[in-house]
């Protein structure tokens, strides 16, 4: 097995990145080598640079407020199980106001769904170079 499939199944056995890596154009159901090494390529690239820089599947609000109502129960999950409500709110108070929280605007459902992706990849990422690295 190559360390991209040993990375593939390890994506696959998470649901977090099999909904970031799919919603970014890669068929999760079956092993491709090249779209595969691309998605890997791109969470680099988020991980250095920040989503921000327009990303395939998390460019348009309209990508991002579909993404975060398919999967809006494992995003807040995911907030939930690393964040206090006062650090979740120390962040989100930079980024948005009262408006777009209670509203959920586009706007603020871009913002959730970026820092869901920048934390789910940055940790995939600590991972797949650990296992280069030979760590645990």
């Amino acid at each position: 097995m190559t360390d991209l499939e040993y990375f593939f199944e390890m994506a696959q056995e998470d649901k977090h990145l099999t909904a970031i890596f799919e919603q970014m154009g890669c068929d999760m159901d079956s092993f491709n080598e090249d779209y595969f090494r691309e998605a890997v390529q791109t969470a680099i690239e988020i991980c250095k640079h920040g989503i921000g820089g327009g990303y395939t599947g998390f460019i348009y609000y309209t990508e991002t407020e579909e993404f975060f109502n398919r999967h809006e129960d494992d995003i807040l999950d995911y907030f939930e199980d690393r964040f206090t409500i006062s650090e979740f709110l120390e962040i989100v108070r930079e980024k948005l106001d009262i408006t777009d929280i209670v509203d959920r605007t586009p706007y603020a459902m871009n913002f959730y769904v970026w820092l869901y992706v920048e934390m789910v990849l940055s940790a995939f990422c600590d991972d797949l170079e650990d296992a280069l690295n030979g760590r645990e």
